[in-house]
């Protein structure tokens, strides 16, 4: 991930914070580009709009789900050999606590990077 990038995307991050369906699109936008249309499922729904209604981003042994909603629903499934072992809903702070650090495993981003995707999603940084 480079420099700019971050930025752009801690920008585009930091506006969208409030609301689930920007968040979605940012970031459906930015893994695609980053992990692969592989790696990152989007569904989307209607015909003008074409607005998501679910982002799947494949990371390790996890799959991470976002359901912009409303309501939105954060889910976190753990996998073995393909197949989900574990689902678990949680808050979308904590799904995207569980997208940065597995961000930063995948990509090798450097310290300083996660503390600037984590500041730009309002997370608590006291936690690495």
């Amino acid at each position: 991930m480079g420099d700019d990038e971050l930025v752009a995307l801690a920008s585009a991050l930091g506006q969208a914070r409030g609301d689930a369906e920007t968040l979605a699109s940012v970031l459906a936008d930015a893994l695609e580009r980053w992990l692969g249309t592989g790696a990152v499922r989007v569904q989307r729904r209607g015909l003008r709009t074409r607005r998501i209604v679910e982002l799947a981003v494949d990371i390790g042994d996890r799959r991470l789900v976002l359901r912009p909603g409303p309501p939105v629903v954060a889910e976190i499934v753990l996998r073995s050999g393909g197949v989900a072992i574990a689902h678990d809903r949680v808050s979308l702070s904590a799904w995207l606590s569980a997208l940065t650090e597995a961000l930063a495993a995948q990509l090798g981003t450097a310290t300083d990077d996660v503390r600037a995707l984590r500041r730009a999603l309002g997370l608590d940084d006291s936690v690495d």
